[in-house]
């Protein structure tokens, strides 16, 4: 598939090391699985039978039905892209990519057959930061661990899914202890 050519190769279709084959192979299982919580079946959706293209990366917005021509590795461009800043000068902590699902084939009996939408989507991943709590500095590249992916749609223009990616998911650090107080269950602790 378009994807294992993308998660075992660079852009340059020379193969990647062991280390970025199991970075990229992550980040595209976690769109797959943001994508099937989205529509509400979770993994009950065979994840051979759709591709998730983002455009811009994977893909040019002109063809994306056309060949794969990934601009690099997902994670570079998810680490590199964490700097820049919103209208407010402020730094954000996540990357948006506005994707295209596309169904391959159909899936197994066994699976659910109406649940893959084609459609644009807008992949939001947060990166898990060692060490950094919500008002701390910037992460740089050594202390991101790997990434939440969230996922946004289904959008019927791909304008409409570029416009929702620039709003800032609000993601708050919680203990398990904090989490159970926040629910008024102290009675639980």
């Amino acid at each position: 598939s378009c994807e294992w050519q993308a998660i075992s190769n660079d852009a340059s279709l020379r193969p990647r090391s062991d280390d970025s084959i199991v970075k990229e192979f992550y980040l595209r299982w976690a769109m797959k699985e943001a994508y099937t919580k989205a529509l509400g079946v979770g993994l009950y959706v065979d994840f051979d039978s759709f591709e998730i293209r983002l455009i811009g990366h994977d893909v040019d917005s002109t063809n994306i039905e056309g060949d794969w021509k990934p601009r690099g590795s997902l994670w570079g461009s998810i680490t590199t892209d964490l700097h820049h800043c919103n209208s407010n000068g402020q730094v954000e902590h996540q990357v948006s990519f506005v994707g295209q699902v596309m169904r391959m084939r159909e899936p197994r009996s066994d699976a659910k057959s109406d649940a893959v939408q084609n459609g644009y989507w807008v992949f939001t991943f947060v990166p898990l930061v060692d060490g950094l709590d919500n008002n701390s500095k910037e992460p740089d590249n050594s202390t991101i661990s790997g990434c939440i992916c969230i996922c946004k749609g289904p959008f019927d223009e791909e304008a409409d899914a570029a416009t929702s990616s620039k709003s800032i998911v609000n993601i708050e650090n919680l203990t398990l202890l904090e989490l159970i107080q926040m629910h008024g269950k102290e009675t639980l602790i």
